[in-house]
């Protein structure tokens, strides 16, 4: 007679949805062609910036370095674009779109599981990059 197991059995992940996909990479790439056409809007760049704090933070999670460099110097890039307020030049234009094709493929073949991970950990990033601003600019310490 065979033995009953004591392992509990977990819930399989799922992949993305399609509203998902749209919502995560797809609104973004469109995001990407109008900023690579000419046509700067802060709304565009922070849209590409989200995409590439998310598959960063996969990339640190799963410990895969040299994607997470590739997804760094894309965020750097937009920064600069932000605080110049300008439209990529065409050579930053193909750099970000490399990266973002790369980061595509990279947030699309994760489950919902891990995904939900990393923003976790990007929200839980970002609260706390929050509070550290809020000390350094409030009060005579800060001067």
């Amino acid at each position: 007679m065979r033995k009953k197991s004591k392992r509990t059995i977990r819930p399989v992940a799922k992949p993305l949805t399609a509203k998902q996909k749209a919502d995560i990479v797809i609104a973004p790439r469109m995001h990407l062609q109008m900023l690579l056409a000419g046509q700067y809007d802060v709304d565009y760049a922070c849209s590409l910036a989200g995409v590439f704090n998310l598959s960063g933070a996969l990339c640190y999670l799963y410990g895969r370095n040299e994607l997470e460099e590739t997804f760094d110097v894309a965020q750097e890039l937009i920064v600069c674009l932000i605080r110049e307020g300008r439209a990529p030049t065409d050579d930053e234009g193909r750099s970000l779109a490399e990266a973002f094709n790369l980061a595509d493929a990279w947030i699309t073949m994760q489950n919902t599981a891990s995904l939900m991970k990393a923003v976790d950990y990007v929200e839980r990033e970002l609260v706390k990059k929050g509070r550290l601003e809020g000390v350094n600019t409030e009060g005579p310490s800060a001067r």
